[in-house]
């Protein structure tokens, strides 16, 4: 069972993914969080990443909708989702598969030209495609650049995403990743 802080966190998350603010989660979600990154990482139809980005994007969505969809109606509501993130974070094969896919979604989309690695300005992007005010970048950034290289590589960004999927202290750096926790708190 979640405690009441993995709640919120996870609530936070759903409401970050509910990309219409329908109240719910489906496909036009992914779809129109799919077309804003793209438009901001500025990649077009013709660029060999557009098919890989989109396959990305389909398959977390599939993902999500195997293992919340409780009443099979294309939709997740708050409360699939809780229970989505409670076997989640009881089932390591499910969890694995969630981290390792918006990790890589993320590289795919916003990583520099640098194979992976993400930059703060990519951070930046990645937070205004969702919402998020991108100005957090600047000050999350050098907390989850852990070797101070200038550069959040893929294992930095797993360890952050496991951090908000697991910590239940507020204070963790991991807890920010998604934006400011305080409005959930």
């Amino acid at each position: 069972m979640l405690s009441d802080f993995m709640q919120k966190k996870m609530l936070m998350m759903f409401d970050l993914l509910d990309y219409n603010k329908t109240g719910y989660l489906d496909k036009n979600d992914f779809d129109e969080a799919f077309e804003k990154l793209i438009q901001i990482a500025e990649i077009d139809r013709t660029d060999s990443r557009y098919s890989e980005i989109r396959n990305s994007f389909n398959k977390r969505w599939a993902l999500i909708e195997k293992y919340s969809d409780e009443n099979k109606d294309g939709q997740v509501s708050k409360e699939e989702w809780l229970k989505y993130c409670d076997t989640l974070l009881n089932d390591n094969t499910l969890y694995m598969k969630h981290i390792t896919g918006i990790a890589m979604m993320i590289f795919e989309v916003l990583g520099s030209d640098q194979k992976g690695q993400l930059t703060q300005e990519g951070l930046a992007k990645f937070y205004e495609a969702y919402g998020i005010d991108p100005g957090i970048a600047e000050f999350v950034f050098p907390n989850f650049d852990l070797d101070l290289d200038g550069f959040i590589d893929i294992q930095e960004l797993k360890f952050f995403f496991d951090q908000f999927h697991t910590s239940e202290e507020p204070h963790d750096a991991g807890n920010q990743f998604f934006g400011d926790i305080s409005n959930y708190l």
